[in-house]
């Protein structure tokens, strides 16, 4: 089988910094390039390089790459002998500079050039496929490394002198709930998404939540007087950084009998969905190292708890789903009925021009008479005290 790797190296930052940044320990066991997964060296002109022994490996992760850029430009490389691919890049700032990709599938000239790639990358391509057509190897397969020892001197299995030592991602311990879990950087959104999972177990369970076991993340499950509540972690792979949410759904089951009863073919499976990041004020939690891990866990551990018991109260719920809003559109129009009740039930002075409104964006080639949103308001007004 042919090499496979990763590479990054900084030239300004001590070890120890790029390390933190990449939430990787140093053992200080001696090994060679290869031989571990994970391997750091200094290099002779200065800088730290690290590598690891996979083609794309989870250590060149934009999320990765972003956080160690804010601190220094960074530079890299992968190649894969296995399939002829190759690639190199540049960070600055949290952004990516410039990329340079050959896959041999696409041509044996073939390099993708993303962004303001250095000057050197047109001439090394132009020798490379000369050398293809003379010689009739992947030339081009080397251009990416080639130009990646330009930035940085270093070019994986020349300088069989440097000393590496074998690195480990770093592990932290921390306290959801009554409970201790361990944690580490996710190499996958999916590995974000289970470490919340996690988390929000060790907050629900004493709270009386069951577990629905599911591959794609669990979910927690609550029923209590009258509100059964869903509540699950959702990691994403929002470039470069990783993101996170917490989704409760809740469905109050007073509310959904109301709204059945004047609209049967209403089938919504929840009164409403809420998103602690919107709750918050954020669009998502950026997760951009180990540390932001452990303080949303911690914030987790204060905050859901009280979110969820106000989400068993109607007028807790009303301040939460409703707050001061006269308007339901967009995306909310098509659960406005839920949101709509609640704010009857709750007593909250906007509840007529919430009607009026939803009222309002209905579509009225496709309804004879009034709209169900005006039948259910007239309902509950005949019908249904205020708590």
């Amino acid at each position: 089988m042919g090499t496979a790797f990763s590479w990054v190296s900084t030239a300004t930052l001590p070890p120890a910094e790029v390390l933190a940044a990449l939430n990787l320990e140093d053992t200080g066991a001696a090994v060679g390039a290869g031989e571990c997964e994970i391997a750091g060296a200094a290099l002779p002109q200065g800088g730290y390089v690290v590598v690891a022994n996979a083609f794309w490996h989870a250590l060149i992760h934009p999320a990765k790459l972003a956080a160690l850029s804010l601190k220094a430009t960074v530079a890299g490389c992968a190649e894969s002998e296995n399939v002829n691919a190759s690639t190199a890049f540049l960070w600055r700032d949290g952004e990516r500079i410039w990329q340079l990709t050959h896959l041999l599938d696409e041509g044996a000239g073939h390099l993708e050039i993303e962004g303001d790639a250095p000057a050197q990358t047109a001439s090394l391509l132009e020798q490379a496929i000369a050398r293809h057509r003379t010689e009739g190897y992947d030339a081009v397969y080397g251009v990416a490394a080639a130009v990646a020892k330009s930035c940085t001197g270093f070019r994986y299995g020349e300088d069989r002198r440097l000393r590496f030592t074998r690195l480990v991602p770093r592990k932290a311990t921390i306290v959801a709930g009554s409970a201790q879990i361990a944690i580490e950087w996710p190499n996958q959104r999916d590995e974000l998404t289970a470490m919340l999972g996690r988390a929000l177990e060790a907050i629900l369970v004493p709270l009386g939540f069951d577990v629905r076991r599911d591959p794609r993340g669990d979910e927690f499950f609550r029923t209590r007087d009258d509100t059964t509540l869903t509540v699950y972690g959702v990691g994403y792979d929002d470039h470069p950084f990783y993101t996170c949410d917490i989704f409760i759904s809740v469905r109050q089951n007073t509310v959904e009998q109301l709204i059945a009863s004047v609209i049967p073919q209403h089938t919504r499976s929840s009164t409403c969905d809420l998103r602690l990041a919107k709750l918050e004020g954020h669009d998502g939690f950026d997760i951009k190292s180990i540390r932001h891990i452990e303080a949303f866990i911690k914030f987790l551990g204060k905050k859901v708890p009280a979110l969820i018991e106000r989400c068993g109260r109607v007028r807790e719920l009303d301040r939460i789903v409703n707050a001061d809003r006269s308007r339901i559109d967009g995306i909310d129009f098509l659960s406005a009925e839920g949101p709509i009740v609640l704010a009857w039930l709750a007593g909250n002075p906007n509840f007529e021009t919430m009607v009026a409104y939803a009222d309002s964006r209905y579509d009225r080639r496709y309804v004879e008479g009034e709209t169900p949103i005006v039948q259910l308001a007239d309902h509950l007004r005949r019908n249904v005290p205020v708590e």
